[in-house]
């Protein structure tokens, strides 16, 4: 803070310090660990192994390191991305010399075609192999999205759509690592196939295999009931994956869970289990039944429970895993 003098107009014998303010502290921003995310991305070669994303003078690849920081730093949106432009400090920090604007972005996702969108997966890959290398034992969590559309952009369909009936929408299906949460996989369909069928199922469960490092000999599979059918469960049992799925309850499996004698484990869970044999099953399975005490004052939304009954919320799980609770 500086500080100089001037004389007033009315008395020019009287004098007036003059108070100019600077700021002489570095430049910061909000976003505190900038920094250390492009040290990060730095030390994982990323911005190497994206430059040949681009050909001589394109920016895809700026544009892809762009919107990745921003994603990195919670923006999830196009417009919180190119909110960036407004934040020198964030920039800096992030090595990069600017963001594109929202119309800018808006025309390369436009652009992008599905053949960047699978070098990208590929990259992602190889960039889990490397850095999970050594793991031996992995979980795959396999998951399904609705994403809405508007207007028609290209690859949607009208099918299943909770927010938006009657719009065209998309459907992914992703695998994860579930210890590490890291993608491992990720498929985009057209939302008229956001019913999962047996063999989308078990290609997701490939390509998410696949994505594991060489050292990973032991896989688990976590999936909810859209992934549930005999043909997966069988395929599964095949390559002696240890798995738990959630089962649709349909009204044999209704029938099943009443009089079951329950092992409480606390004041709100208690399970128990009984073996199932389906339509066209050869063997019975394992059903482990989830008992949850539901809350007077704050339920569950009946989109979370399966089965319900007097206060308690149900849910039946087929595995073949052999654990059991103490």
């Amino acid at each position: 803070m500086k500080a100089s003098s001037r004389r007033t107009r009315g008395n020019p014998s009287s004098v007036v310090p003059e108070v100019t303010e600077q700021f002489t502290g570095k430049v910061q921003t909000q976003y505190g660990g900038a920094g250390l995310l492009r040290r990060f991305l730095r030390q994982l070669g990323l911005p190497a192994l994206l430059a040949p994303f681009g050909d001589a003078g394109s920016a895809v690849p700026k544009y892809l390191l762009g919107v990745l920081s921003g994603l990195l730093l919670g923006r999830q949106r196009q417009c919180g991305i190119a909110d960036l432009r407004q934040d020198p400090a964030a920039l800096l920090a992030l090595g990069l010399d600017q963001m594109p604007s929202q119309p800018a972005l808006s025309r390369f996702f436009a652009g992008s075609t599905r053949r960047l969108g699978d070098r990208l997966l590929g990259l992602n890959s190889g960039l889990v192999r490397k850095l999970r290398a050594g793991r031996a034992g992995a979980t795959i969590d396999l998951d399904g999205q609705v994403v809405v559309a508007r207007g028609n952009p290209g690859g949607a369909s009208f099918g299943y759509n909770p927010k938006r009936k009657g719009a065209k929408s998309y459907f992914i299906l992703m695998g994860f690592w579930g210890e590490v949460r890291d993608l491992v996989s990720a498929q985009l369909f057209g939302g008229h196939r956001a019913t999962v069928s047996a063999d989308m199922a078990q290609q997701a469960y490939r390509q998410s295999r696949q994505a594991l490092p060489a050292s990973v000999w032991r896989v688990k599979l976590r999936a909810d009931s859209a992934f549930y059918s005999h043909a997966f469960l069988s395929a599964l049992e095949r390559d002696q994956v240890t798995y738990a799925l959630a089962a649709p309850m349909r009204a044999p499996l209704q029938a099943a869970v009443v009089g079951l004698e329950y092992q409480v484990l606390d004041d709100k869970w208690a399970i128990a289990e009984f073996e199932y044999r389906g339509q066209d099953w050869k063997a019975p399975r394992r059903m482990v039944v989830v008992r949850e005490k539901l809350e007077p004052q704050n339920p569950r939304g009946q989109q979370l429970t399966l089965f319900q009954c007097d206060g308690y919320a149900y849910q039946v799980i087929v595995t073949n895993a052999t654990w059991r609770p103490i």
